[in-house]
């Protein structure tokens, strides 16, 4: 009765080049579903090919990261409905300016700090996931703002969420740019610490 609640170990997997095979408990033997074959590929290999699942990959991030993304995206995002919010109530050009200036700055502020701390820790390999963040977490709120966004001949617009798109992919640039120059300010700072 004990031996139901063990935990079972976990199930690595290897690509032969046709199918994906288990392997033993030790690495080094593999079945590929004929006969028992002696594994060639290194354990550290097999360990990126155990087709890891998305909360196990999670788990791998360091809590600091997890912080730090969470805290970025507030500002990162923040802009977008407040300019849109302010924009519908027919606020003046010179207050949209205002809040375009105040929160597009907090915008690369928290962008380029990230890219600091990045570059601190030298976590280069995060640099590309705070990118597909970052990005992701923009479409989303400016497909949201175009969704909710009246156009000015007062009918449904269906090219709002394809202009979301590609306002989206513009900012793509100035992100990867403002996090690997936050990444190398990160980078200098701890080299001549």
């Amino acid at each position: 009765m004990a031996g139901q609640f063990e935990a079972k170990p976990e199930v690595r997997w290897h690509w032969n080049g046709q199918l994906w095979c288990p392997i033993t408990a030790d690495g080094a033997w593999y079945w590929d579903s004929n006969a028992v074959q002696w594994q060639a590929v290194p354990s550290r290999l097999t360990d990126l090919l155990a087709r890891p699942t998305l909360a196990a990959w999670f788990k791998r991030i360091p809590p600091w990261l997890r912080w730090t993304w969470l805290a970025w995206l507030a500002p990162l995002v923040m802009w977008v409905p407040v300019l849109e919010a302010t924009a519908s109530h027919h606020a003046h050009t010179s207050e949209l300016i205002t809040l375009a200036t105040i929160f597009g700055g907090a915008a690369v502020l928290a962008t380029a700090i990230v890219g600091v701390l990045l570059g601190y820790r030298r976590t280069w390999r995060y640099l590309g996931w705070s990118i597909v963040l970052g990005t992701l977490a923009l479409g989303i709120i400016l497909f949201f703002a175009a969704a909710a966004g009246e156009p000015s001949n007062g009918q449904d617009d269906p090219g709002m969420g394809i202009g979301a798109m590609f306002v989206t992919a513009l900012c793509v640039p100035p992100m990867a740019l403002l996090l690997s120059l936050g990444g190398g300010i990160g980078s200098l700072a701890k080299r001549f610490r």
